[in-house]
């Protein structure tokens, strides 16, 4: 029993130190893990929630994001997403969960177009991206006797991210995002606990 246990131990050892050379030496190569063949450097999802800080409002604020990511040549990849960081996000006064954007006091929505690159590793992922936005949301405009007045904007601004994942499986995991989204009207910055979903996975070996 002792053998046994003593040459599976090195059979997962083995294979994990092939599994990591293949993706560092050779990181275009498809590769064996664990009974499964996957594809490096393929598209990836990061999707979650967080918590951010309004520089306008001087205020912490909720947000939710989702980008996704595909290869233009070796390590830069172009991304392409959606955020939103906003008051509030769950309805406490009607009968909607969410509460109608139009009822939210302060809000950036961030359709943002990414140009940057990705480490991927074994068991993580590392990436870096810059690009343009187009925003849209609610912004403080003025107050008087009667109470506070928030105004619709539309405009285009920057947005800027790094993240990090801790792979789980090679194409599943949890990370990390953090981020900044800036326009005239409205700058906000945040992290974001996101889920990691690559296409990496192939096919399973029996």
């Amino acid at each position: 029993m002792k053998y046994i246990f003593l040459l599976t131990t090195a059979i997962v050892i083995s294979t994990t130190i092939f599994a990591q050379q293949q993706t560092e030496n050779d990181p275009d190569r498809e590769f064996i893990y664990r009974g499964r063949q996957y594809i490096p450097h393929t598209p990836w999802w990061n999707v979650g929630f967080g918590y951010g800080y309004n520089f306008d409002e001087k205020k912490g604020e909720p947000n939710f994001m989702v980008d996704v990511h595909f290869r233009v040549k070796k390590k830069y990849y172009f991304g392409t997403g959606y955020l939103t960081s906003r008051s509030e996000f769950l309805d406490k006064y009607g009968d909607n969960f969410f509460l109608p954007h139009s009822y939210v006091k302060n809000s950036v929505n961030s359709l943002h177009f990414l140009y940057g690159w990705r480490i991927e590793r074994l068991f993580r992922n590392f990436g870096f991206f810059l690009g343009p936005s187009y925003n849209w949301g609610y912004k403080f405009s003025y107050s008087d006797s009667t109470g506070d007045y928030h105004e619709a904007y539309i405009e285009p601004g920057f947005y800027a991210s790094v993240q990090f994942s801790q792979k789980l499986y090679y194409d599943l995991g949890i990370g990390v995002t953090l981020w900044t989204s800036l326009n005239k009207s409205y700058q906000a910055a945040g992290f974001t606990l996101h889920f990691y979903f690559s296409t990496a996975f192939k096919r399973e070996l029996k």
